[in-house]
């Protein structure tokens, strides 16, 4: 049991490091646009544990992504 607990947390991690890979790369592609990207992070709990939330926001629009 311990072994695939540790695998699900190696995969959970391998895809954190690739979404946020994904997510600059977007920031990036919209600030060379000119697009204003704001970041804002927000806390939510799952199970009496904090979990943030990111949510993005494109001010020339005025658009929640």
């Amino acid at each position: 049991m311990e072994r695939m607990a540790l695998e699900e947390e190696f995969i959970a991690e391998d895809q954190l490091i690739e979404a946020m890979r994904m997510v600059n790369e977007a920031v990036r592609r919209a600030h060379k646009t000119g697009l204003d990207v704001r970041a804002d992070i927000i806390t939510g709990y799952l199970d009496a544990r904090p979990m943030p939330q990111i949510t993005f926001w494109t001010t020339n629009r005025e658009r929640r992504a």
